[in-house]
């Protein structure tokens, strides 16, 4: 009997499509999004760290976080699609509490950029880190989320922008960056709240 008929007739698995993030697998969300991504596309998505990722063409695409931007020297002067954005909570001593009250969020950016507040600052994303009584620490709703505090929460929400980066080109991406771009209500169907934690971006603005 011959096989090669048979196989034909097979449906083709195919390739995994590789996508270089630093959002981190906090609560499982890139689990989450994988398999929702997989059940409407059928697009086996595997994310890896973006700081196992060597060069610019090792993957398919980046979904990073706009910082990032300007960690990888591969990355400098790309241009991205912001696609969502995830809140932060800064907190410190209540003291300092006047210093943000009644300001926009720009203007608290450029109140933690001074040198007296900088120095103090530190930036808590994907995972908890030591920290002493008088640090500022700029927070994610996920890591808030799970663990109480001893500090005071001085301003909420800032916002981090996380943008879709597809430098080389590559076609077998273009699926999923559709999805994403058209389901912005995914992060209210999980056993974590994500609408409380990461918000849409309407316009699809170039970052």
């Amino acid at each position: 009997m011959r096989l090669a008929p048979l196989l034909l007739c097979l449906p083709l698995m195919g390739e995994p499509l590789y996508i270089a993030s630093d959002i981190g697998n906090k609560e499982g969300f890139l689990d989450f999004l994988k398999l929702a991504i997989q059940q409407d596309t059928g697009v086996d998505v595997i994310f890896l760290p973006l700081k196992k990722t060597k060069h610019l063409c090792q993957v398919s695409a980046f979904l990073i976080s706009k910082g990032a931007l300007h960690t990888r020297h591969f990355l400098k002067g790309k241009k991205g699609v912001a696609l969502f954005q995830e809140n932060f909570t800064l907190l410190g001593d209540k003291s300092l509490a006047p210093l943000f009250a009644g300001k926009n969020p720009q203007a608290v950016l450029q109140e933690l950029a001074k040198p007296a507040l900088a120095k103090h600052l530190k930036f808590m994303r994907t995972n908890l880190s030591p920290h002493r009584p008088h640090d500022l620490i700029l927070m994610s709703q996920r890591l808030y989320a799970q663990k109480a505090q001893n500090l005071s929460v001085l301003y909420t929400p800032l916002k981090l922008r996380y943008l879709w980066l597809n430098p080389c080109h590559s076609q077998s991406a273009q699926p999923v960056f559709k999805w994403l771009q058209t389901h912005q209500g995914i992060f209210t169907d999980f056993r974590v709240n994500y609408q409380n934690i990461f918000t849409p971006i309407e316009d699809n603005k170039h970052d």
